[in-house]
């Protein structure tokens, strides 16, 4: 029950800022259920080979070594079904991207494939769209990054989050968060249009010397060039914002609904912040990781060997059984 409080509070804030329905609120809330969700670690028994991850809303995807993708989790809105969601045939992946209840692959032919829940056309991929070379999956739009250094975005766009800046070049890394995109150029500086309502887009637009960025709902990290993370927004009702004193040699940085995580240089992970303070618990002895993931309310690591272990606010645990993770309640 500790962190069903936490997520209403979070909901209803998010709500009455966005205006959204009453309605869609409630929906959003029923994903979170104490009858169905506990904190705990899954444990993905007899998975190697994996190349890649990313977390969504309460499903985990894997890209394979041979270009096909493996997915788990509840079957919220379509998003996923195990492994049977993925579309038929789906191979040569070259990224993953999950998001809150639909997900998208980058073909290495640098085509886009999306599926899951369509909410404001985030599955309606601009016709044409060739020469990707990365993907980005917000709350209800999108975004890809081309070969030539330009971005292209679709889905919802009530806050300007599909209006890329005109004159965009130059690009290397893209991040859409809730109802705001960024945008990370080759010399380091960052670009951010969209809804200013956490004060993430002014507080880093124009930043430079950036060599990473991770964008979620209502606060954004910055990899420095010197391996410090920046942290910003203007809520930290849950303790996101609070990047421990001292830290460096930063890798990597991911970004949850309220938690950050960050991957350091000697393959440890590090994390703070959470609806429930559990959730930003790293499992005990955790090293070797190569890649990070942070959901909504779900942190996932890649071992060096190819393997997953993640861990957070997991719904549904039945099916994420049923699909043969081994879960442990903590």
């Amino acid at each position: 029950m500790n962190t069903i409080k936490p997520m209403f509070k979070f909901a209803f804030q998010y709500a009455m800022k966005s205006i959204i329905p009453i309605v869609m609120l409630m929906i959003w809330l029923a994903q979170y259920q104490p009858a169905v969700a506990a904190d705990a670690e899954l444990h993905f028994s007899g998975v190697n080979d994996v190349v890649s991850i990313s977390t969504g809303g309460t499903h985990v995807l894997a890209l394979m070594k041979d270009g096909t993708v493996k997915s788990w989790g509840s079957d919220v809105r379509g998003q996923t079904r195990g492994q049977s969601s993925v579309p038929d045939g789906l191979n040569n992946v070259a990224a993953i991207e999950a998001g809150p209840y639909y997900s998208l692959a980058l073909k290495k032919n640098g085509t886009v494939i999306a599926w899951g829940n369509n909410d404001r056309g985030r599955l309606e991929i601009p016709k044409g769209l060739s020469n990707v070379i990365a993907i980005s999956a917000g709350h209800r739009h999108s975004l890809a990054l081309q070969k030539d250094g330009t971005v292209i975005a679709w889905g919802a766009n009530e806050n300007g989050e599909a209006d890329v800046p005109k004159g965009l070049t130059e690009v290397k890394a893209i991040s859409a968060g809730w109802g705001y995109s960024i945008a990370l150029k080759k010399n380091g500086t960052v670009v951010a249009w969209g809804s200013d309502r956490y004060e993430v887009v002014s507080s880093i637009n124009g930043m430079k010397e950036i060599k990473a960025i991770a964008g979620e709902a209502t606060h954004a990290l910055l990899l420095k060039n010197d391996g410090t993370v920046m942290a910003f927004g203007n809520s930290n009702d849950y303790k996101q914002l609070d990047v421990p004193e001292g830290l460096d040699k930063v890798k990597a940085v991911a970004a949850g609904i309220a938690h950050s995580l960050i991957l350091k240089e000697n393959g440890t992970v590090i994390s703070w912040g959470g609806l429930n303070p559990r959730s930003s618990e790293v499992p005990e002895g955790l090293n070797e990781v190569m890649a990070i993931s942070a959901g909504v309310a779900i942190s996932a690591v890649l071992k060096k060997d190819g393997t997953i272990l993640a861990w957070g606010w997991i719904q549904a645990l039945k099916e994420w059984q049923n699909h043969g993770v081994e879960v442990k309640v903590r």
